[in-house]
């Protein structure tokens, strides 16, 4: 993953959300995984990494190319990579297949026909074919946010972002969808994610930078973080959120 940030900025009004932030993965960095306090800058991070809003300073880079700032190309930029966020955002009048064959056709430009095909192959690989023509409303938490990562998947993103996947789910629910992002890891996809789970995050994360008051505090390669914490304030939020 070759992401590079140069001290990006995002202020609402009087809200500094994101302060300043630098940042550069490594090449061979698979997993970024973003941890921290709730309010401390992580998914709006997220979406400055994505394109789903725009730094009001600095500079973020993908692959060596600036992110774009005209709206074509921005828009462009986006149809590259894959979404998934805590409420899943799902069209509540559209069947679970229709919900991956809708983005396919109309943002991607795929034949209706090729569209179902692969929308349905997608469904299957998560375990939801049986459930394809159900409405979002008959399905569980976790299988409406495993339709959620399907539809982020469906037109093989370069990177995929995933803001706190499993914030609404109860403890069973979170093992399914943790182990599929866990499989789609494995596979060598790239995946961008901000989490709470403590256990998950020291699994799969390549690279883990601990965010607060919209500031990187710290970062680790690795277990690195979690083993040898490099700020005393890391300590204490490790200590707590991992105490059970």
């Amino acid at each position: 993953m070759e992401l590079a940030l140069g001290n990006v900025s995002k202020i609402y009004g009087e809200t500094i959300a994101v302060d300043q932030v630098s940042l550069e993965t490594n090449p061979e960095t698979g997993v970024l995984v973003l941890i921290g306090p709730s309010g401390g800058g992580k998914s709006t991070l997220l979406r400055l990494i994505g394109g789903l809003e725009a730094p009001s300073s600095g500079e973020i880079h993908h692959a060596g190319n600036p992110l774009p700032k005209e709206e074509d190309a921005l828009r462009s930029f986006r149809k590259q990579n894959g979404f998934l966020f805590q409420n899943f955002n799902l069209f509540p009048h559209l069947t679970a297949l229709e919900n991956l064959v809708m983005p396919l056709t109309k943002v991607h430009g795929m034949e209706k026909s090729a569209a179902d095909e692969v929308s349905r192959s997608v469904l299957d690989r998560f375990g939801l074919a049986e459930h394809a023509e159900k409405m979002p409303v008959q399905l569980s938490g976790g299988q409406q946010q495993r339709v959620g990562l399907a539809r982020a998947m469906a037109h093989k993103p370069g990177l995929l972002l995933l803001d706190e996947p499993t914030s609404a789910l109860d403890p069973e629910m979170k093992a399914e969808v943790l182990d599929v992002i866990d499989e789609l890891r494995r596979e060598g996809q790239k995946i961008i994610l901000t989490t709470h789970e403590m256990g998950f995050a020291r699994k799969v994360g390549d690279e883990t930078a601990y965010l607060s008051r919209g500031r990187i505090i710290g970062r680790g390669i690795g277990n690195e973080l979690f083993t040898n914490p490099p700020d005393p304030e890391i300590e204490q939020f490790l200590a707590k959120v991992m105490k059970w």
